[in-house]
Parts: structure tokens; sequence; C-alpha cells
């Protein structure tokens, strides 16, 4: 499988190159229920400083192949090195910290360290799609949201009136199309279109308490 691998903002200890992240690679344990380690597309790997003592090695990938794949998971882990390790240069030890599906993600900064990871919360009322991204495109909805560095509290950016409008969208699409699939006799649609109206309120509800 070919990589994305950037090295960015690395301390002395932590002087990473290709070959070092692909240690990490092989020692992180990057697998997830049904796809395991199957990726659909190239997966991307990035180490990050996130204070003078603490640096993130950060994965996304897609799972899956062809006929059916996830979205973008986003996995988080914490790179941990005992001082005798670093006499003795063994790599670091790693702890995953964090793992959310994100599409379209980007990176903030304060000067070397990093302090937000930005993206997209992709849902879609399409059940039988290969992926959101083949779905009608009234059946997409996009949420962009904040997760905070070191947190990882997670806060939707949308302001009240354009997240009000969203979700009135959704309640709107998920009743018309629970009303199209029963009509074809589809009897658990709307069990699958209700899970998304819910996710997708309890995000709001979730960030607004």
């Amino acid at each position: 499988m070919r990589y994305i691998l950037i090295a960015l903002l690395l301390s002395t200890n932590y002087a990473y190159g290709a070959d070092k992240l692909k240690e990490v690679l092989e020692k992180a344990n990057l697998a997830v229920p049904y796809y395991g380690t199957e990726f659909y597309g190239e997966p991307k790997a990035q180490i990050f400083k996130i204070s003078p003592n603490t640096k993130w090695f950060i994965h996304q990938a897609r799972y899956g192949g062809d006929g059916e794949h996830s979205e973008n998971i986003l996995m988080v882990f914490e790179l941990y090195k005992h001082p005798s390790e670093r006499i003795m240069k063994r790599s670091p030890s790693i702890n995953k910290i964090f793992q959310y599906s994100l599409s379209n993600v980007s990176f903030d900064f304060d000067g070397e360290y990093l302090t937000k990871i930005n993206g997209e919360i992709i849902e879609t009322l399409c059940h039988v799609c290969d992926g959101w991204e083949v779905s009608r495109p009234e059946d997409i909805f996009k949420i962009p949201i904040t997760i905070f560095v070191p947190s990882l509290i997670i806060q939707p950016t949308l302001s009240k009136p354009e997240s009000k409008e969203l979700l009135e969208r959704l309640e709107r699409q998920s009743a018309a199309n629970i009303k199209e699939q029963l009509g074809y006799g589809r009897k658990n649609y709307p069990i699958y279109a209700n899970g998304v109206v819910k996710r997708v309120n309890d995000l709001f509800i979730s960030y607004n308490n």
C-alpha cells in the first residue's frame, strides 16, 4: 500500500523521516471492524508537535474496496518516549487516543504546535450507496466541525441559523424518503433514516449543552 508520508514540526528527539514514519506505521494498530486494514485510496500519515514534550501521529484513511467503503477515518496516536528510549534510540510507544469519521481534513497551528483539526461530518440518507459521494445531492448533509487540540473536544462551526436550516432540511428530506421507500416495500428504511436524524441532532444538542 502506497502512503502519503509527511514529517512535520519535529524536535531533535523526534527527528523522523519517511523511514521512522514507516516504523510507527508498523507498530500502530490501524485496523477497524469489518474492513480490517483494507484501505480504499491512499492513506495519509503525519506526525505533529502538540507541546514541547508531546507528539501525535495522525492517520487518515478510507477502508474497504470499490463496491463498499467507509468514510475517511481519522485516528490519533500519542507518541511517548521514555528517557531511556531516547538514549537507546528506540522507537516511541504508540497509544491510540482518538478515532472519528471526518472528511476534508485540515490543520491549524500556533507557531510549530498543532491547535485544531478541521473537517466535515458527512451524513447521507442513502442506505444502499457505496459511498456518500454517490448519493443524490439532496440526501447529503455536511456538518463542518473543529476538534480542539489537545482536549479533542468537538465543536460544530455552523451558526445557529445555519444549524436550524440544516436540521429542518434533514427532517423534511428524511420524511419524504421514508414515504418513498415504504412505497417500494422497504420497511427497514425508517430505522436507517431515523438513525441519521438522531446522530445529527445529538451532535448539535451535545454542543449546545
